[in-house]
């Protein structure tokens, strides 16, 4: 049995349903560390029952590294418990409280490990980095760096950021198991069109984008509505657009899978203009082709599921090109009954099992692991 530590600033739903799967293992014994979730940037808490021993402090992901409360908390774990593997995110503003971990682990002989996206400054080809070289330095405080995806894992020792026999991968992943209790594939033949958005209501998401190709593609395919799931700070200008414009509804945040299914059955692709992460994820689990703009800067590991054309389309910009791309692939539907197989494939292949199964072998410091 390995007594796992797990400290999560930002304990949202979707990272609190596979972490339960993952207390669920019987050779891991997990604790979490939680910050608070910032409802106020549409992030949603999770309220249902936990396997895990979940610690809550007040600190929320800004602040986390910088409140005592969460050192005094902390420490009280490490020297009352006999911790085998520590969990911490490895990102600049945490670097504060990665150095504490260091230093204490002479003390409680824990392992230190991150599961963590590529980071920022890491594509950064130039030796002498400023951000490389910092990134590097976090990584080198790590025992073991487990990467969201087997690309990532790979570009990292590439490029120098993480030596090769202290890199792992496991596929980062939704609930799997939930949403499949709720779902069952199937390819969308109605031919009232419904496209999806799904996610917090940011500027980043280039809502802007979204709107402006919705009025394209409603000239292309005139029986055709936009649903919007999700709440943030442009929920506002969102809630104009619905009364401007009956063919976009919103549904506003939904974070029941059964809920959520509802409106995936219905709709024949998820549309999400800018940066993209686990909503790949969640397209592909309910068979859903997923767009996006390839151009996007802000897009998370997750993009690497995404092979345009097959699963996806990733969009270049052009909004004539780009909305034609779209409804060329609403309207073929045999290209189209292909790539929702495709999505639906993909899916199968990050359920959150074998997630469980990569993070247990990559947190067994026992066993000579051979990649």
């Amino acid at each position: 049995m390995v007594d796992i530590l797990w400290i999560s600033p930002n304990l949202n739903h979707y990272k609190a349903r596979f972490l339960n799967k993952l207390a669920t293992q019987g050779s891991i014994r997990l604790t979490v560390l939680a910050g608070r979730s910032p409802v106020e940037l549409g992030h949603a808490s999770h309220d249902g029952e936990e396997s895990f021993q979940r610690i809550n402090v007040l600190a929320d992901r800004n602040n986390f590294s910088f409140r005592p409360d969460v050192y005094i908390v902390l420490t009280k774990l490490i020297l009352s418990r006999s911790f085998q593997v520590i969990l911490m995110p490895a990102e600049r503003k945490f670097l504060p409280l990665i150095l504490y971990l260091s230093c204490m682990r002479f003390e409680g002989r824990y392992r230190i490990v991150t599961y963590n996206h590529p980071m920022a400054g890491a594509s950064d080809r130039s030796p002498g980095s400023v951000k490389k070289n910092l990134v590097r330095f976090m990584f080198s405080l790590y025992d073991r760096v487990i990467f969201y995806t087997e690309k990532g894992r790979e570009r990292a020792i590439t490029r120098g950021l993480v030596r090769k026999s202290k890199a792992f991968f496991a596929n980062n992943t939704l609930d799997t198991r939930d949403i499949w209790e709720n779902y069952s594939f199937q390819v969308n033949e109605s031919k009232d069109l419904t496209i999806l958005f799904i996610g917090r209501l940011m500027p980043y998401r280039r809502l802007d984008i979204l709107f402006d190709y919705f009025q394209e593609l409603k000239r292309l395919c005139p029986r055709i509505r936009l649903v919007i799931i999700g709440d943030g700070p442009q929920s506002e200008w969102v809630q104009r657009m619905t009364e401007a414009d009956p063919s976009i509804q919103w549904r506003g945040s939904i974070v029941d899978e059964r809920r959520i299914a509802e409106e995936m059955r219905r709709a024949h692709l998820v549309f999400m203009p800018g940066a993209s992460g686990l909503s790949v994820v969640h397209a592909f689990c309910y068979g859903k082709p997923y767009v996006t703009l390839a151009s996007g800067p802000n897009h998370g590991p997750e993009i690497d599921y995404l092979v345009d054309r097959e699963n996806g389309l990733l969009l270049k910009g052009d909004r004539e090109v780009d909305c034609a791309r779209i409804a060329d692939l609403l309207l073929d539907r045999e290209q189209y009954r292909i790539m929702c197989t495709a999505a639906f494939s993909t899916a199968q292949s990050l359920s959150v099992d074998k997630w469980c199964e990569k993070i247990v072998s990559a947190l067994n410091f026992e066993e000579d692991q051979t990649r």
